[in-house]
């Protein structure tokens, strides 16, 4: 592997580690909202809005 080839993987390592970041946040907040749509939805049908 030659100096440029090098270069080029640690420039990409720290951006690959912030997209899995940013999808697993992502999926955490959408989990989370449809959780809270799930226990309102709940609520709603036993009428304790």
């Amino acid at each position: 592997m030659n100096r440029a080839q090098r270069r080029a993987h640690a420039r990409l390592w720290p951006i690959l580690i912030l997209v899995l970041l940013s999808v697993s946040a992502a999926a955490l907040v959408a989990k989370a909202r449809i959780d809270s749509a799930a226990i309102e939805a709940v609520a709603v049908l036993a009428g304790d809005e």
